[in-house]
């Protein structure tokens, strides 16, 4: 029986071995990460945790899990600090059981592309690391040398070559809205991101932090950041882009946490920022009405699925303002048996019933891709 869950059990290293610290001018680890680990803790935390998945019934399905090393840059530390933590991993699972109903399938770590190369990524197979997770950010040498990251896009491409060919699964990170990453820039990281085939990404758009070198330069005027109006579309683009590229969207936006968001002076720290993001793709549909349907006919909008219809309405019902001179009705076809196929993504209709269109899941992102 194959699990119906995948989960992801995250032990925040809260900057531990990065070897920039300090350097990349947006970075202020201490209010984005999570509660930091050491090998000393990590084996308490991780039984509890694991032993929690058991009391919250998910046991009754079959589920798989990673254990996951965020926010550090892991192969940067020493190879016997590496591997206490991936002992103090195996302790906790041996001490769980490895759960009753779960299946442990591996680690996943994160780090960043100049700590990559053979000898590397060796050791971590022999550690049952299956996911990479590499902070690219962009691939525009003149953004990543603004931004005190410290190496080319040569290098970044290198590494997830070298990733991809050695068998593991690569997740990658990208920002927009970094000093020098015009709209123009932008889009070609999201194709160069899309040429490097990676399973996953990120899309992190800039908040400048207070703890920041760069929140240093907001400060004294020195830098002044774009509208968060102009990020969130570029993230819709990006994860319209990625999404019709096969590329799984793992997040929109940095964690989000009260300590994260106190400590932002400026950019779309929105915990939400994934379903506005949605409401701005779905938007294009109304565009889609209005060269399809003469009013004032009423227009009939059916989908399978509660998400798509929030979507449709989008946030705080943003979509039907502005589009409030449509007559819309909405139907939302709740689907049983897990008939997943049984109904459109969107059926979009005339009350006369004379003309009918159905919209997929694609036909949506790339209108707002043509849009854009």
């Amino acid at each position: 029986m194959e699990p119906v869950k995948h989960i992801i059990i995250p032990v925040f290293l809260n900057n531990l071995g990065c070897p920039a610290s300090g350097r990349c001018v947006f970075c202020d680890q201490a209010a984005s990460g999570g509660t930091p680990c050491s090998p000393d803790s990590i084996e308490s935390y991780l039984k509890n945790f694991i032993s929690g998945l058991e009391k919250e019934n998910i046991s009754k399905n079959e589920y798989s899990y990673e254990i996951a090393f965020y926010g550090g840059t892991f192969t940067a530390l020493r190879r016997q600090v590496q591997a206490s933590f991936f002992e103090a991993g195996r302790s906790a699972l041996k001490a769980a059981g490895e759960s009753r109903g779960g299946r442990f399938e591996g680690f996943r770590i994160s780090t960043r592309p100049d700590f990559i190369d053979i000898e590397t990524l060796s050791f971590l197979k022999e550690n049952t690391v299956k996911t990479i997770e590499i902070g690219i950010e962009s691939f525009d040498d003149g953004v990543l040398e603004k931004a005190g990251r410290g190496y080319s896009s040569a290098a970044a491409i290198a590494s997830c070559d070298l990733i991809k060919k050695t068998g593991f699964k690569l997740s990658l990170h990208l920002m927009c809205g970094l000093e020098g990453q015009t709209r123009d820039v932008f889009l070609r990281d999201c194709s160069s991101l899309a040429s490097a085939g990676p399973d996953y990404a990120r899309i992190h758009p800039l908040c400048v932090m207070a703890g920041s070198r760069l929140g240093e330069f907001y400060k004294a005027g020195g830098f002044v950041p774009r509208p968060d109006s102009e990020l969130i579309e570029e993230t819709a683009y990006a994860m319209s882009f990625f999404e019709l590229n096969n590329i799984k969207i793992i997040r929109a936006g940095i964690l989000e946490n009260d300590k994260f968001r106190k400590e932002v002076l400026a950019g779309p720290a929105f915990p939400n920022l994934r379903e506005i993001a949605e409401s701005l793709i779905h938007s294009t549909v109304y565009d889609f009405i209005r060269a399809k349907f003469q009013r004032p006919s009423k227009i009939i909008i059916e989908t399978g699925r509660e998400k798509t219809l929030n979507y449709l309405v989008g946030y705080k019902k943003e979509n039907i303002k502005k589009n409030n001179d449509l007559l819309l009705e909405f139907k939302n076809k709740i689907l049983y048996n897990n008939a997943k196929d049984a109904m459109p993504y969107i059926l979009i209709s005339a009350e006369n019933n004379e003309l009918t269109y159905v919209l997929t899941r694609p036909d949506v992102l790339k209108q707002y891709i043509n849009k854009f």
